[in-house]
């Protein structure tokens, strides 16, 4: 592991060789990128984003007045107002979620969503070729064509199901209460204190649901268009195709 000091200021490189932390030929850089910080001991000040790179990060913590804010130190300045070294060692640690996906490189979280108790929830994870999109701002839902699903398990309250490829099925996740009719079956997750996620996978050709309203109080009747978007059955047409109203 190397050693690489993140500074523009030579009088700070100079009070750390005189403190014993790094030697005369440690590489220094004024400005860092992931692959100057990746796997590497690094002191300094540097974002977050580029510290999660590092093996460690060490910080010489700096006590100046208001006066010296923003004004480059000398060594003398930097000797009275320099605290003791702190080294944080970085941990990278795995979104549960993430955990449950077989293959991380071509799968990825589509969407999750938790009841307001932070106890249920439901999460679709699939292929990166597929859309990320989230549930409850579609008003009848998301549908992702040429797909299907399989149940991935429970993560921590989370039901996790993984879409997966299947010619001539399509798969709809909806923040709606939805009872399969015709062409289609499906699961629904009740999100305590807060609405339900319904998921359901079939025919795209033949595929009628039924979606409720809030307390089941009203319903309509619903199938996917020649475009493949969810769509309302008029009375009419539910009369035609056999369903009644």
């Amino acid at each position: 592991m190397g050693k690489v000091v993140v500074t523009s200021n030579t009088n700070f490189v100079s009070f750390l060789r005189e403190s014993g932390l790094v030697g005369d030929d440690v590489r220094v850089i004024p400005h860092a990128t992931p692959d100057d910080v990746r796997g590497k001991h690094v002191i300094g000040s540097i974002p977050l984003s580029l510290a999660a790179l590092a093996d460690s990060v060490t910080e010489i913590p700096i006590n100046v007045t208001r006066e010296l804010q923003g004004k480059e130190l000398d060594l003398t300045t930097l000797r009275k107002v320099a605290g003791k070294p702190i080294t944080y060692k970085v941990t990278v640690v795995q979104s549960p979620v993430q955990d449950t996906i077989k293959n991380k490189e071509v799968q990825t979280t589509f969407f999750q969503k938790k009841s307001q108790n932070g106890r249920w929830g439901l999460a679709l994870i699939g292929s990166k070729t597929a859309e990320k999109y989230g549930i409850e701002s579609a008003l009848y839902g998301k549908v992702w064509m040429g797909y299907s699903y399989e149940d991935a398990g429970t993560i921590d309250g989370v039901k996790v199901y993984r879409l997966v490829p299947a010619s001539g099925k399509f798969v709809l996740a909806a923040f709606q209460d939805i009872t399969p009719l015709t062409g289609c079956h499906g699961v629904n997750v009740d999100l305590q204190g807060n609405s339900s996620i319904s998921i359901i996978t079939g025919d795209p050709a033949t595929a009628v649901w039924r979606q409720w309203a809030i307390k089941r109080r009203s319903s309509i009747l619903m199938h996917l268009d020649k475009s493949g978007d969810p769509r309302k059955i008029e009375a009419h047409e539910a009369i035609a195709m056999g369903l009644g109203g």
